[in-house]
């Protein structure tokens, strides 16, 4: 439980003493060189969980506070409440080393910084010696709520040196207030992960040709998607229930399993209620938030690199992840579509929903935003995401329906349904499992019909192009059913693959937004191929990747829904190939009124898998059957999953 901050005389004193004139001086200030900061392995750090640290000083009107309204750790953070081009200044060793400087890990700037109104100006952030600036970059204000700072000194404009000695940070031609928390002044993180977002946008510019933009390039690709649509309309009341679009809210809930006819009991509802205390929210006088800092697990790795001691790391890392908050959110956005609710469990749900989903926001889970780090995110974020879409009608009632849409919308990328055919080379199982499902269901988020009907038919021929697409040792689908990623015929990502595939393909079908017959004739082969190279789910060693435990197994569940797609050729509603083979998968008699198939018996080459495979049916058992593999590998053709640091 965070206590109110109760100012001392000595701090009363100090804070006046602090505030200086707006022609400060570097040379002229006291020796205040690092005091009060927080010295780690990694160099000096502020968290702001005591007093006004000494070396830092400030050229505004108000005093410098700590205070417990906001903060990314602890309890507390830095209060500036800044003037026109006044100045902020932290007196400090920077830390910066060009001999440690190295292109796999860069000495990267990195701070959290919450803004109480959005300005159309900048901050200036300059590193320097004494009153000269070495390196230098802006950030932008044009926000509400938390975001997160990562830049590499390699990305400012100038060259940083050895000799640097402060930080200065310029406010813009305007007032304001602004919290700082958790700065740390040079500490190495992996040149994959700083994110360029709308605050800065000139982070990382590499990143765009990185095996891993799919998931850290969000800025390319929200950018590729403002060239065709700059702004959408939600002026429009928000209708799910007519035109062409009304069946994929329908089937997304089904996969969804959403159950208006659910019976209800008073304990889940009480459980679920429970399970938000942990997140300690408070509303502020303002209408903004605090509660427990709101992170994901990928965020933290360059914390536990060695620059932190255990105490503070510790202190960092005492976090909420997105991932428990959307369970919990998931969890009551469909007890909110149960029909059997009181009047007194729903107003109490939806509140909660409601207070929880507006501290995401406020802790930076918005549109635009990169969180220092973005990558692997999307692992965290499904049970968020479908959250919000089963609670739609719920959000647009509370006017954050926008929030919700332009969030889903940035985090999946989904400007990249405007790739050019040139660039569509290969497939990526990691966007179909992780981002593809929330591409859609952002789209389904927009109400204007006319708009939602432009993506959703963008994204069609985006999927089903892409599906096809598998050049060389690209990931995908190739014709003869491998399904290839980190250069090779991988099992276990082809079952990750079809777990977010499956549900998007039965979401989008029986409508016109559904893909083409070439594409589902593609990962329909895939598929049933995935149940021929494996025995009763189980994947053999051969086929095992990094994980040769013989403990890997693929999932039976996208033969459901693929099945309940259709066939490709849309002469059947259910397909019966599919819908056999889950049937024998499951240990079913028949599912939707289909047998199951018979275990498959016969040899098969798989050339782009370099495999033979050889099943045949037991003598003594007609139910049971035996599977062989050989599998040939080269320089070109590999077993495992390496990488350069290996």
């Amino acid at each position: 439980m965070k206590h109110p901050f109760l100012p001392s005389i000595l701090t009363i004193s100090l804070s006046l003493a602090l505030a200086g004139c707006n022609n400060e001086s570097i040379q002229n200030s006291p020796n205040v060189d690092g005091k009060g900061a927080q010295l780690e392995p990694g160099g000096y750090m502020y968290f702001f969980e005591q007093d006004v640290p000494q070396a830092i000083t400030t050229t505004a009107t108000q005093s410098l506070a700590v205070t417990n309204r906001h903060y990314k750790d602890g309890a507390q953070s830095l209060r500036w409440q800044f003037d026109p081009t006044t100045m902020l200044t932290f007196h400090q060793a920077i830390g910066y080393n060009p001999e440690k400087e190295d292109a796999i890990t860069p000495q990267t700037f990195t701070a959290w910084i919450y803004n109480e109104k959005p300005i159309d100006d900048s901050l200036l952030f300059e590193f320097g010696t004494d009153d000269s600036t070495q390196a230098k970059f802006h950030y932008r204000l044009n926000f509400k709520g938390w975001r997160g700072i990562a830049v590499p000194y390699r990305d400012m404009q100038g060259q940083a040196n050895a000799n640097m000695n402060r930080l200065r940070i310029i406010a813009p031609k305007a007032s304001g207030t602004i919290y700082f928390d958790q700065m740390m002044m040079s500490v190495p993180v992996d040149n994959r992960w700083p994110t360029a977002d709308y605050q800065q946008p000139f982070v990382n510019p590499t990143v765009v040709d990185m095996a891993s933009k799919n998931w850290t390039a969000l800025m390319m690709y929200d950018e590729m998607l403002k060239e065709h649509h700059a702004t959408f309309d939600f002026t429009v009341p928000f209708d799910d229930t007519s035109g062409d679009t009304a069946n994929l809210y329908q089937q997304f809930d089904q996969y969804l399993a959403v159950n208006p006819h659910a019976t209800i009991t008073q304990q889940q509802i009480d459980k679920n209620l429970a399970s938000y205390q942990k997140f300690a929210l408070t509303q502020n006088i303002d209408g903004s938030w605090q509660g427990k800092p709101l992170d994901h697990p990928k965020r933290q790795n360059y914390l536990k690199t060695g620059i932190l001691d255990d105490a503070t790391l510790a202190m960092v890392t005492d976090t909420a992840n997105i991932r428990d908050l959307g369970k919990i959110l998931l969890e009551s956005a469909k007890l909110l579509r149960s029909e059997s609710l009181s009047n007194a469990n729903r107003t109490a749900l939806e509140k909660a929903f409601i207070n929880a989903v507006s501290y995401s926001f406020d802790q930076g889970w918005q549109g635009g935003s990169g969180l220092q780090v973005i990558t692997h995110v999307g692992y965290q974020t499904r049970e968020y995401f479908d959250a919000l879409f089963i609670a739609r009608q719920l959000l647009a009632q509370h006017h954050l329906l926008q929030s919700a849409q332009q969030s889903m919308m940035w985090f999946n990328a989904t400007g990249r349904i405007y790739e050019t055919d040139q660039d569509i080379t290969a497939s990526n199982v990691d966007i179909l499992n992780t981002q593809l499902q929330w591409m859609i269901k952002s789209f389904l988020l927009l109400p204007n019909s006319s708009e939602r009907h432009d993506m959703l038919q963008q994204l069609q021929t985006w999927l089903s192009k892409t599906l096809l697409a598998s050049d060389g040792l690209g990931g995908g689908f190739k014709p003869d059913g491998s399904i290839f990623h980190h250069s090779q015929h991988y099992p276990a990502y082809g079952k990750d693959a079809f777990s977010g595939l499956a549900g998007a393909v039965f979401g989008l079908s029986n409508s016109p937004y559904q893909i083409t017959l070439q594409a589902h004739s593609r990962i329909k082969d895939a598929l049933l191929k995935m149940r021929i190279y494996t025995k009763e789910t189980n994947t053999p060693i051969v086929l095992s990747g990094r994980h040769p435990d013989g403990k890997q197994k693929i999932t039976a569940t996208p033969f459901k829904w693929l099945a309940l797609a259709g066939s490709p050729d849309q002469t059947h509603l259910i397909d019966p190939e599919l819908a056999a083979a889950f049937a024998n998968l499951t240990n079913k008699t028949e599912f939707e009124g289909i047998k199951a198939e018979n275990e498959p018996v016969g040899s098969w080459a798989m050339n782009y898998a370099s495999m033979a495979v050889v099943r045949g049916s037991s003598h003594s058992d007609t139910q049971k059957s035996w599977l062989a593999t050989a599998r040939g590998f080269s320089r070109y053709l590999v077993g495992n999953e390496t990488y350069a640091a290996n």
